[in-house]
């Protein structure tokens, strides 16, 4: 799996939002998020973290992608438990 590479310009403009936590579906719906293949959502970590994550893959409890940070995609697994939130 690639480790990192850069936003494209149309994530550039899309991806400036950031959403509040309200606007966000609950821990309880985090299963769908096993349905998602070569997505982008706003994920709020339960440590207080949140940004934007592509997300390539779903197995059992380990979410496999890339999280936006400073106009590039870095490579980072997440565990799904640790989701509070995400839009």
């Amino acid at each position: 799996m690639v480790q990192r590479f850069p936003e494209t310009e149309c994530q550039k403009r899309k991806l400036r939002f950031r959403p509040v936590p309200d606007d966000c579906l609950l821990r309880r719906d985090t299963d769908t998020l096993r349905n998602l293949r070569d997505v982008i959502v706003f994920i709020f970590l339960k440590n207080g973290s949140g940004g934007w994550y592509y997300i390539k893959s779903v197995h059992g409890d380990r979410v496999e992608g890339y999280v936006l940070s400073e106009d590039m995609w870095n490579h980072m697994p997440i565990s799904l438990s640790s989701v509070l939130r995400y839009y």
